[in-house]
């Protein structure tokens, strides 16, 4: 089923059952049979009590910066989404989860550096994610890719991503090229040893950072490598 289709089908819900403006943060919105248009209306969040009905809901221009998991609970026959040209660097987990009826989303132009597939539910519906204008980092986006790998044949994903300083379409990405850091872990302290052979010294043992060893920008091990105490032989 084709994007047009979709657009369509929208379109036809218009005229279904009217949802209302009179909740103060859609006031400024146009609403038309079950579609609300808040297009670049100033909004920094998604309104609150938007009408459970309600089947196409555009937000684009406006300066919306995260999508939580709530946002959008309870909007049950929403099939279209377009938050186009906001400003949102983070969607939560479980933001779209549980909304069946949603096909289409819309996140062209904003500040995303990753999306993870933990946004949907087990269960979607989704035809159409377009990601496209997003500083996204292709490496941390493994398991989006793998969830859209696992879709029908109807789904497209649109969008490109920064992969080793390479922007790359997401239909060419490769993430065998992937390398991710490792952080070092201690290996297991040596046997103690005592500076004198008989009397008052300096005990003292040590460890590693091999196990692993810090690799592809990880992080050091914390803490100290070599440990005194008083010992006496």
């Amino acid at each position: 089923m084709g994007i047009v289709t979709f657009f369509l089908i929208v379109s036809s819900l218009q005229d279904a059952y009217a949802v209302t403006c009179s909740e103060p943060q859609l006031s400024m919105c146009d609403c038309e049979g079950t579609v609300i248009d808040c297009i670049s209306r100033g909004l920094d969040a998604i309104p609150n009590n938007i009408p459970s009905d309600t089947t196409a809901l555009n937000l684009a221009g406006n300066s919306i910066t995260a999508i939580d998991a709530n946002s959008l609970s309870g909007l049950t026959s929403l099939v279209s989404l377009n938050l186009n040209r906001n400003s949102i660097s983070n969607i939560e987990a479980d933001a779209f989860i549980d909304i069946l009826s949603l096909k289409l989303i819309f996140l062209e132009s904003n500040m995303l550096t990753t999306v993870s597939a933990n946004i949907f539910g087990t269960t979607t519906n989704i035809k159409l994610l377009v990601l496209t204008n997003n500083p996204l980092e292709c490496c941390t986006m493994i398991n989006l890719f793998e969830w859209a790998s696992n879709q029908t044949d109807e789904f497209n994903m649109a969008g490109s991503c920064v992969d080793f300083n390479t922007t790359t379409e997401f239909r060419q990405f490769n993430s065998s090229n992937c390398s991710f850091p490792v952080d070092g872990q201690w290996g297991s302290w040596s046997k103690p040893t005592c500076s004198v052979t008989c009397g008052n010294g300096i005990g003292s043992r040590h460890r590693t950072c091999d196990s692993p060893e810090p690799s592809e920008d990880g992080k050091d091990c914390v803490g100290p490598r070599i440990e005194t105490s008083l010992c006496n032989l």
